[in-house]
This record gives C-alpha cells, structure tokens and sequence, in this order.
C-alpha cells in the first residue's frame, strides 16, 4: 500500500535482485497494465551513488506522468534524506 493523502493498492513480484546495483520487479495496481516493470540501477558516483529507475509500459499519458511526478518525489525524497 502506498500512503500519502489517498491509499494506493500496489503489489509485485520481484525478478531480478542483484546486490547492491540492480532491482526489477512488476508493478501491479487497479491502475497499471498487466506488463507494467519497474528497473533500479544503482551505479557507485562521485560522493554517492546515480540511480536509474526505469518504470514502463503505461496505460495512458496521463498514467506515465502521474508515475513520473510520483517517482521524482520520491526519488527527491531519498536524496534529502541521504544529503
């Protein structure tokens, strides 16, 4: 469940956990295409570490840049906390 001002269904499986630089697992809401994947690639950066995220196939437009506003916060988020 993802939490903010409203609830959010999520669910997935995971498909690929490589330690410490690659995660990608399904992602599955009421919302989403039967398909849909999301990609992590963490690669060693100066002072940190560059993530990638990679999240495909979506619904509509408006699906995929509701996703990307919601990554980008919290990717955000992260780098804040990390700062």
């Amino acid at each position: 469940m993802m939490e903010g001002e409203k609830q959010f269904p999520h669910k997935g499986t995971y498909k690929v956990l490589t330690p410490y630089s690659r995660m990608v697992f399904t992602w599955e809401t009421p919302w989403s295409a039967a398909d849909t994947e999301v990609e992590l690639v963490l690669t060693p950066a100066e002072g940190g570490t560059e993530i990638v995220l990679t999240h495909i196939r979506f619904i509509s437009e408006e699906s995929l840049e509701s996703h990307r506003g919601g990554w980008t916060g919290i990717l955000g988020k992260l780098e804040a906390l990390f700062a």
